[in-house]
Order: C-alpha cells, then structure tokens, then sequence
C-alpha cells in the first residue's frame, strides 16, 4: 500500500504509475489524480512546456528511437481512429489552409516533385496508359463525356483504367474525382483482404 501525495488516499501500488527516480519505484501521485492533472488547464500548460523544453524534445527523440516507441507509432499510423483523424483534419478549414501553404512552399514543392519522379518509375505501366488516354483525347479519337458514369455528376471526369494491359490502355471509365478516389480505396482494401 502507498499514500497518494496529491489526494491523500491509501491506494495499492497497482494504483501508481513506475517512476524510476524514485525509491520504491513508483510515482508519488496516484493513476486517477495524475490524469485529473494532465486533463486540467494547469497540466496542459505544463505538459506543452515541457514537450517544447531541449529536455522534452530530447526525451520524445529517444522515446521515437527505441523498439517499443517505433512500435506504438506503427500501430498508430495503421488505426483507422489515426485514419479517420487525419481525414477529418484534411477536409476541414484550417487543414484545406495547412496543405495549401505547404503545397505552394519550396518544401511542398519539392516533396511534390519527389513523390511524382518516385511514382513514375514504380508504375511506368501506369504512365504510359495515362499518356496514351491522353493523345487519345487530343486528337479526338475518344470523347471524354461532361458527366460521371457512377454518379452521374456534371464534370470533367477522369479515366479510370481498371487494367493497364496494352490492350486495355484505351478501356476506361469515365468517373468524377469522388467516385474515383472511393474506387481505388475499394481496390486497396481488396488488395490489402488478398495479402
């Protein structure tokens, strides 16, 4: 048993946090009174204090580094709670702002560049079928339609290749760009369910 220093309560020591400064090995303040702190406007404060000091900064580094901190932040990128976050911060304003800026810095412009040289070797299949859709429709020999074929949508769709086989490079469906970035999801949660 142990004696809180906060609530003044007598608690077993399954009820407090490892502390290795300490003597017993345990922190001085229970489990509930530590997240009523943390949750608190005070314990906040002093939490982004801390995590900006050179200590805090120092101590995330080390924590990111280690085998059990790169294993929580695995399973973190994975969780769809981690998904459906981001997804949620994308669409809304501030994030619509954030992504604009970064697109428009150096920086977003080089990781841009980047990422398009990267993908253009992984899928040169892909890109070819893309330019011959292309030529194809400047030079009039397909006729992009002014709808989506899912929604039906007025747009300007976008040619969904469902393989990019050289036959099939002209065999496209016209979708809008909701309907298509929901039909590769589709594609990747099927693959994903294969592997």
């Amino acid at each position: 048993m142990k004696i809180c220093f906060r609530c003044k309560n007598e608690k077993p020591k399954t009820e407090f946090c490892k502390n290795a400064r300490n003597k017993d090995g345990l922190h001085c303040y229970c489990k509930t009174c530590t997240k009523r702190y943390k949750q608190s406007e005070k314990g906040k404060v002093a939490q982004r204090k801390y995590k900006q000091s050179e200590k805090g900064k120092a101590a995330d580094t080390k924590y990111e580094q280690s085998v059990k901190g790169k294993a929580t932040i695995k399973k973190y990128e994975q969780s769809e709670g981690r998904k459906a976050t981001y997804k949620k911060y994308q669409q809304s304003e501030k994030g619509k702002a954030v992504m604009k800026k970064h697109k428009q810095s150096e920086k977003g412009k080089a990781t841009i560049k980047k990422h398009n040289r990267k993908h253009k070797q992984n899928h040169p299949d892909k890109r070819k079928a893309n330019r011959k859709l292309n030529n194809a429709i400047s030079s009039h020999t397909i006729v992009r339609p002014d709808n989506c074929s899912m929604c039906g949508v007025e747009c300007v769709p976008d040619g969904h290749h469902h393989s990019y086989e050289k036959e099939y490079w002209l065999d496209v469906a016209w979708l809008c760009r909701k309907c298509h970035a929901k039909l590769h999801d589709q594609e990747r949660k099927k693959l994903k369910k294969e592997l």
